[in-house]
């Protein structure tokens, strides 16, 4: 998914005034690039994240991905596109905990109606096996490890096999061993014209990147490091 970006500024308000979470902040994403959003806690890189993710709406800019102009788009329009092709994991997994893994990958095909349940059980499946998790389909989260629930929660992003897929501090949860290895998974599953974007304060994800931008006092700028 090609992604362009153009003074987009995303501003709250809070008892003592308006603050701005971002501005003016101009990118262009290349379909299939993997790239990490670098940037300290507080720093934006989360919430323009959300309206990449068109979680959220920017306040002021404007957002096109694959030459349709997004940012003002209706409610419905958004769904639309997030449920065709947009993947998310997220640092605390956000698994149902009564869920077995295969049920948890299989919650986003819910609303695929053009699809039969064998269908979706047969998608649920490969994107575990695509995590080296299929022989965990039936356990529980609480009989996974940090980095298997992790797994579970890529797979759950990987399963409508989505063109856009953001990681919001991905490995914030994770020692360093497992970390790498969620790390290595991400880069051999960034394939298929896939675009990866991961926001972290971590410098080890930049390593395998191919691109880092970083979120400093609001503005987004090209690491040269």
């Amino acid at each position: 998914m090609n992604i362009n970006i153009k003074n987009l500024t995303k501003k709250y308000r809070t008892k003592e005034g308006t603050i701005d979470a971002f501005k003016n902040v101009t990118v262009d994403i290349k379909s299939g690039e993997f790239i990490t959003i670098m940037g300290k806690s507080g720093s934006g890189k989360t919430s323009l994240l959300h309206i990449i993710g068109l979680l959220d709406y920017p306040t002021i800019g404007e957002i096109t991905m694959d030459g349709n102009i997004i940012s003002n788009a209706n409610e419905s329009t958004l769904v639309n596109i997030r449920e065709q092709k947009i993947g998310f994991i997220f640092q605390n997994y956000h698994l149902l905990p009564n869920m077995t893994a295969l049920e948890n990958v299989l919650l986003p095909l819910h609303l695929k109606t053009d699809l039969s349940h064998d269908e979706k059980l047969i998608m649920a499946k490969e994107a575990l096996r695509e995590v080296s998790l299929y022989d965990r389909v039936d356990h529980l989260p609480k009989q996974l490890s940090g980095g298997e629930q992790q797994r579970v929660a890529i797979a759950r992003g990987l399963v409508k096999n989505p063109s856009l897929i953001i990681a919001d501090e991905p490995t914030g949860n994770l020692d360093e061993e497992t970390e790498i290895e969620i790390l290595n998974l991400l880069k051999k599953l960034h394939k298929d014209n896939r675009t990866l974007i991961i926001a972290t304060h971590n410098n080890l994800v930049r390593n395998f990147a191919e691109r880092n931008l970083i979120m400093n006092n609001g503005s987004l700028e090209e690491s040269n490091i």
